[in-house]
């Protein structure tokens, strides 16, 4: 999630303020959809692409003539907030379109491109959206087969894959509390509140925004959009021997956790981990790498060079100093230790001064010595038992 958050802010989004779009799909949808991977990019293309059609017409109605071009990083997520399987979209969507200066200038030699802000969506103009989302989505079913006059899916003829989707979500949660010793409370669950803004079960949200100089805002957008389904702090086990789901916040009926039968749990794990190979961050518009003006808006990558100190004297002594920085391209394991935990590795325990790298050392005979120095322990852990096969049911 840092990792991919990092590569986003410093490589791919420029420095504009930024919408979070969110689709949700109906329940007959979501089983067809977890594992159709050509329809789940078929719905997201649709949704991007009617996003983008209200971005034009906002900026036509600020009197922008020259053609816009919107940009937009799409985030699949597959699960809910209490592990149902739940194929949605985040879309994080540059709030505003880029344009071509109609006056180029003289020294430039080509016309600038532009940035324009946009007004906040109204609550009519996200309706406009989800219906037009809704209009789309369900030609494209009858088109390919799927669904029937009404629009609905029929869930009759599902695969092995999708029969294990399909299970998962009809098992209705158990929301309840849960004590430190293990002791499951039920809880009741109360009539929820009925959602707003959707058409036909394609809800849609934009209600979050960040402007261009809130960096953190916009960070905190782009990780909540890259969550992974849950920590493993969540889980804990029942006196019972079930498994206890701790909710992220608990519910307006009290309850605080899920809890699950064992296989129910598996169940839901499986259902909710994408499939192999998939692709769970697209990139649409100017931020897309087949887009021609993406170099004029991505941030300018940070230089990389590899030169040897005795290069470094040449050009510092024909230029003067010159500031060469260096960045991975990747996050290194302290950055993303402490954007995590909130714990810096390299800071020295003793002085708080900066540590460094001065050599690895892999030579058993050389680690053992330094670990006896420090008399830290230098014997492996014992190596741990072979699983178990998971115990076999038979019919009664």
């Amino acid at each position: 999630m840092e990792d991919g958050t990092e590569h986003i802010m410093t490589r791919v989004l420029p420095e504009v303020p930024v919408r979070q779009w969110v689709l949700s799909l109906p329940f007959q949808l979501r089983a067809r959809v977890a594992y159709d991977a050509s329809l789940f990019s078929a719905i997201v293309r649709i949704f991007v692409d009617e996003v983008f059609r209200l971005h034009a017409a906002q900026a036509r109605e600020l009197g922008v003539v020259a053609k816009p071009n919107s940009g937009a990083v799409a985030c699949l997520q597959r699960f809910g907030s209490a592990l149902n399987l739940n194929p949605h979209l985040h879309l994080v969507a540059i709030d505003g379109v880029y344009v071509r200066d109609e006056m180029p200038s003289a020294e430039a030699g080509a016309a600038a491109l532009v940035f324009h802000a946009l007004p906040p969506p109204s609550e009519g103009e996200v309706h406009l959206v989800s219906a037009a989302t809704c209009r789309r989505v369900l030609k494209l079913l009858r088109r390919r087969g799927l669904t029937d006059v009404e629009g609905l899916i029929p869930l009759d003829e599902l695969d092995a894959t999708q029969q294990l989707a399909e299970v998962a979500q009809r098992q209705r949660p158990l929301f309840a509390q849960v004590d430190e010793e293990g002791r499951v409370r039920q809880i009741r669950d109360q009539a929820a509140h009925p959602r707003s803004g959707d058409v036909r079960g394609f809800s849609v949200h934009a209600g979050v925004f960040a402007p261009a100089q809130d960096t953190e805002r916009r960070r905190r957008i782009i990780r909540y959009c890259l969550r992974p389904p849950f920590a493993s702090a969540q889980v804990t086990a029942t006196m019972d021997g079930r498994v206890a789901f701790q909710l992220r916040h608990p519910r307006n009926n009290g309850a605080t956790h899920v809890v699950f039968a064992e296989l129910a749990w598996m169940r839901k794990v499986a259902a909710i981990l994408p499939p192999p190979g998939r692709h769970v961050v697209k990139y649409f518009g100017v931020l897309s790498s087949g887009s021609p003006l993406r170099g004029e808006v991505v941030p300018a990558p940070p230089l990389e060079l590899e030169l040897s100190a005795a290069a470094v004297l040449s050009v510092e002594g024909e230029l003067g100093h010159v500031a060469l920085p260096q960045r991975p391209r990747a996050a290194s394991w302290a950055q993303l230790l402490r954007r995590v935990y909130n714990i810096d590795p390299m800071l020295c325990p003793r002085c708080s001064g900066k540590l460094k790298f001065i050599a690895a050392i892999t030579e058993p005979s050389q680690v053992r010595r330094i670990l006896d120095h420090l008399q830290l322990n230098d014997e492996p852990p014992a190596p741990r038992p072979r699983p178990r096969a998971p115990p076999e049911l038979f019919d009664a």
